[in-house]
């Protein structure tokens, strides 16, 4: 965040220089709102390109075996052209490579489902799918597991039969294991 203010900053005062230049070259006297009326429009717009580009910047840095499954939008009136245009500040993702399945338990698939926010920490959840009956679980430290590799204390979640999860997971190659 404190980049982000930097950076603002950085553009405004590039941009009223600039704006000023011509003035300047032709020896005559820069009129008095004109670097900040240009530097509060430079700095908008730089906002603006900022928040609506931070999703498409993010996925493109991501792994290639990291799958986004899905995104989510805000809008808010503290920022009332997310009215007209709602921005993506988080999305779900979800690591091909952690996908993982036991074949004493077929049609269960375990993976790592990483959620991102914009300003907040990312976070990374190992879950459970069970892909025939479309719901899903958390595994935490303390989730127990019987022989075949059960989880016992977990709390089934149940999912819609198009959630964007399921094709992804329950699909995915993966080795046994």
């Amino acid at each position: 965040m404190f980049f982000i203010l930097i950076g603002g900053l950085l553009v405004a005062v590039s941009a009223g220089a600039i704006a000023s230049l011509p003035y300047r070259f032709a020896k005559k006297p820069v009129p008095r709102g004109l670097m900040p009326i240009v530097g509060g429009i430079s700095l908008l717009v730089f906002v603006l390109w900022n928040d609506y580009s931070w999703y498409g910047r993010t996925v493109a840095e991501l792994p290639e075996r990291v799958a986004v499954v899905e995104s989510f939008t805000y809008s808010g009136a503290l920022q009332p052209w997310t009215l007209i245009k709602p921005r993506i500040n988080r999305f779900t993702a979800v690591d091909r490579a952690s996908i993982q399945r036991n074949e004493a338990l077929p049609g269960y698939v375990m993976a790592d489902i990483i959620f991102v926010q914009r300003y907040q920490p990312t976070l990374q959840a190992r879950q459970i799918f069970d892909c025939s009956d479309t719901r899903r679980a958390d595994l935490t430290d303390s989730t127990e597991f019987d022989e075949r590799g059960m989880p016992q204390n977990v709390n089934w979640v149940d999912l819609e039969d198009d959630h964007p999860l399921i094709p992804i997971v329950c699909a995915e190659p993966a080795p046994i294991g």
